[in-house]
């Protein structure tokens, strides 16, 4: 302290040093005035100046990425602490529930906390066939042209389970070939290629459908009146194809971030 251990010790004869505490050394200020922010900075502060000197990715996993984690699974487990079950999605939910889990353990909570392996495509793809067939070829077709996405005709029936070897002639019918990369002037071209050959689709689907109701039940998921979700977000594709796969239960999501466009099914079950 400035007054009592530097400036009146001066005053009396004593020889001092002001050492400035960490919180006025610190470029962190206390922007909300809430007493769990100010302990997470000092938290932060203590480990940042007072131990050795730590690369760039550790100090923005101390100051940004803790932070972060902390505050979003602390606001999901005050929205849940009262449910009996919950599922945090692979792989964004790896790292949430081991932070949920200290939750659950300091306040004596006793639920039943799963980590669910899973994609968007794991789930998605098998209950395509429950919807509209237009919706189908456009989520089988689609391909992401801003990453530079290279997706082929053979990368998608081997993502069905089908063996493009075996579509040789109806191939040629629609002027493709096995590693056709996907574009704007084809698209249209493979999805009425893939329309031609929907009945061997839709059996694959099923195929894979009944596989990962199986897992879902490995997973004790059935068994819950009302199932409960934990992910990044965004378009609610997971928590849509799971209400599919188990249309008889209640399935609740709760996101870092969701977009406007989030199913209709979904957006008004979601937090």
């Amino acid at each position: 302290n400035y007054v009592s251990d530097f400036s009146i010790p001066q005053k009396l004869g004593i020889n001092a040093i002001h050492y400035p505490k960490l919180s006025s050394r610190s470029k962190m200020k206390n922007e909300s005035g809430f007493v769990e922010e100010s302990i997470m900075k000092a938290i932060i502060q203590n480990k940042l100046y007072t131990t050795e000197k730590y690369t760039d990715w550790e100090v923005f996993g101390i100051s940004c990425v803790a932070p972060i984690y902390y505050s979003y699974t602390n606001w999901v487990y005050q929205m849940t602490k009262h449910k009996d079950n919950m599922y945090f999605l692979a792989r964004d939910g790896y790292m949430i529930k081991k932070v949920y889990e200290l939750f659950a353990e300091k306040l004596n909570k006793n639920m039943d906390l799963y980590y669910l392996y899973c994609s968007r495509a794991s789930y998605q793809i098998p209950t395509l066939q429950d919807g509209d067939k237009a919706l189908a070829l456009d989520v089988l077709t689609r391909y992401n042209a801003n990453l530079n996405q290279k997706v082929s005709v053979q990368n998608i029936l081997k993502g069905i389970g089908l063996d493009i070897e075996n579509y040789d002639k109806q191939l040629r019918n629609f002027e493709l070939k096995a590693d056709t990369i996907l574009n704007t002037s084809n698209r249209y071209r493979v999805q009425k290629f893939l329309s031609y050959i929907y009945e061997d689709i839709t059996k694959e689907l099923e195929k894979k459908k009944v596989i990962v109701q199986k897992y879902l039940a490995q997973m004790n998921m059935p068994k819950y009146e009302n199932v409960n979700i934990v992910d990044i977000g965004w378009a609610g594709s997971t928590q849509y194809s799971l209400g599919k796969l188990l249309p008889n239960k209640k399935i609740t999501g709760y996101y870092f971030g969701t977009r406007k466009s989030m199913y209709d099914d979904v957006k008004y079950n979601s937090f």
